[in-house]
């Protein structure tokens, strides 16, 4: 009968045990647990985005994060830190893009945290050259509309940059700027893909890198050398020559002629020592500015007046013996051509306002000698009341001085209204040829009330 009791109430337990499921608490029911033949293991949790509550100690892996860089712990109450990148005497990573630094991740839809890890202890650090730029923080970036990608990179000042063609975004740590790639000259990092104001789950690509190579190439007129892995730029001598303190182009027939270039040449035996080319003179003008116009001529701007440089005429190749034409002003909107020649004064005075009235006699003759040839082009009376008539004499360099027989008027010149007089119309002239060292007088012919007489032949002497 006992028997049969124990067979009953191991068949009843069997039966109790077949239609219960029994939860263990693994912490206090288990010992030496081994699970290396089970099927699968999931200890930790694991999603795309981060629990947003957790405690110290809890894991979480990340099924959105690259290869190698999923696992997180929960290093403080609510903060998730990368924890699968090794360091110290670990393996270490095997692929860069394994590695922490600068590593961005999706920490939520809307949000991309730029090197999570990144610390004062353990800085994420860019280099450009020599210059080395650390980022103690991890940096974020936060989208709230627009559905194209982001590029993250550093500049070569140094600067963490989020940009993006249009999404609207908001970085902490991190400047937010207006762009569609990554600058020539910055450190590409991250670009994230983005979808009507979220970030895409997947959209991330990695463009860390730490392989890299800078190539240079030979240029026209720079010669480009490497030792020991410094490049070392020089002027190639073909082109370029260093004499003194100045740089020269040697001219040949792979030099290329640019109008509006600033450039200095040396002169072969062969070829001209500087050429300019000649192009629309430049609304905007700085003194020092110098060029061509579209005649070939050369002009330079004193910070005043634009000029045209004096040169010499000259036929064909043969050089010039003399001047042509002098400076010239910008005056109007046009180029004003300067005189050829130089205005000289030849004046007489007759009289003494304070004195008594003239009369007509040899004492109103007065005589000067003239030590340079030039052409007579204007002449100018001034009295202090009264009318005058004057004739001019003039007699070659000799033993006598010049008299009326010597007069180069006709009926002579002079004010008959007011008191002063110039004028350009020289029809009472019978020549305005003056040698070096003629004598001319100014003589009154006529007179009435005026005191003293004042004189001026413009004289220009060839320049």
């Amino acid at each position: 009968m006992f028997r049969i009791h124990q067979i009953l109430l191991l068949g009843f337990a069997a039966g109790v045990l077949h239609g219960q499921i029994t939860q263990l608490d693994l912490r206090f029911q288990s010992r030496d647990v081994d699970f290396s033949t089970a099927n699968a293991t999931k200890p930790f949790k694991s999603g795309t985005t981060f629990p947003s509550v957790c405690a110290v100690g809890e894991m979480f892996f990340k099924t959105d994060g690259p290869a190698g860089a999923n696992l997180y712990g929960c290093t403080a109450l609510n903060s998730w830190t990368l924890e699968s990148t090794s360091g110290g005497g670990g393996a270490g990573a095997s692929m860069a893009s394994q590695l922490g630094d600068f590593l961005v991740t999706r920490t939520s839809s809307t949000q991309l945290t730029v090197g999570a890890n990144c610390s004062p202890s353990t800085p994420c650090n860019v280099r450009f050259g020599n210059q080395v730029y650390s980022f103690p923080n991890p940096a974020t970036v936060t989208i709230s509309a627009g559905s194209v990608p982001v590029y993250i990179y550093v500049t070569s000042a140094g600067v963490l940059t989020c940009a993006s063609a249009s999404d609207t975004l908001v970085g902490s740590s991190c400047t937010v700027a207006t762009g569609s790639a990554f600058p020539a000259t910055s450190a590409p990092l991250f670009t994230w893909t983005a979808s009507s104001g979220a970030w895409d789950t997947t959209g991330g690509t990695d463009f860390r890198a730490f392989v890299s190579a800078t190539v240079l190439t030979n240029g026209a007129g720079v010669n480009i050398a490497n030792t020991n892995g410094v490049w070392i730029p020089s002027l190639d001598t073909a082109y370029i020559s260093i004499l003194g303190n100045s740089i020269w182009a040697q001219l040949g027939v792979s030099n290329t002629f640019t109008a509006g270039a600033k450039q200095v040449f040396q002169a072969s035996a062969t070829t001209a020592g500087q050429r300019c080319v000649g192009s629309a003179i430049p609304s905007t003008l700085a003194a020092g500015d110098y060029g061509c116009d579209l005649n070939g001529k050369l002009w330079f701007y004193d910070g005043t007046n634009l000029n045209y440089e004096p040169y010499i005429a000259g036929s064909g190749t043969t050089p010039p013996s003399a001047p042509a034409v002098g400076f010239a002003h910008y005056a109007g909107g046009t180029f004003v051509p300067a005189s050829s020649t130089i205005p000289r004064a030849i004046s007489f005075s007759i009289g003494d306002p304070a004195g008594n009235a003239l009369t007509v006699a040899a004492t109103t003759t007065r005589y000067v000698t003239v030590p340079f040839a030039c052409t007579i082009s204007a002449y100018s009376l001034l009295i202090d009341a009264g009318t005058v008539t004057v004739k001019f004499w003039k007699i070659a360099s000799g033993t006598a001085i010049p008299t009326s027989a010597n007069s180069i008027n006709t009926s002579g010149v002079g004010i008959s209204s007011g008191t002063a007089i110039r004028s350009t119309t020289l029809t009472d002239f019978t020549t305005t040829v003056v040698a070096a060292n003629d004598i001319i007088a100014m003589n009154v012919t006529a007179v009435a009330t005026a005191k003293f007489v004042y004189g001026v032949l413009q004289c220009d002497e060839a320049n």
